[in-house]
């Protein structure tokens, strides 16, 4: 049986590397002197797009004793209305 002659096609992949993205860092200190509670800066670095696992290492820096569910209970908590 004749064999017939392919040709074979190859192609260079190149493949580019993108150098990691450090993470925005954030000053509790500054936002609690603007937003004055822990609850406003919670949904200030909520609204940043940070999780609430980032919010709660975030707030440690500052409060030691900062605890998941108090980012977690201040997230799910609907805002009372205004007059």
């Amino acid at each position: 049986m004749p064999k017939n002659n392919t040709a074979v096609k190859t192609e260079e992949v190149v493949i580019e590397t993108v150098a990691p993205v450090a993470p925005k860092t954030y000053d509790v200190k500054a936002l609690m002197e603007t937003l004055k509670t822990k609850s406003a800066v919670i949904r200030h670095l909520h609204g940043e797009g940070l999780k609430t696992a980032e919010i709660t290492t975030t707030m440690k820096t500052v409060f030691p004793n900062f605890i998941y569910q108090h980012a977690r209970n201040v997230l799910n908590q609907p805002l009372k209305k205004s007059n």
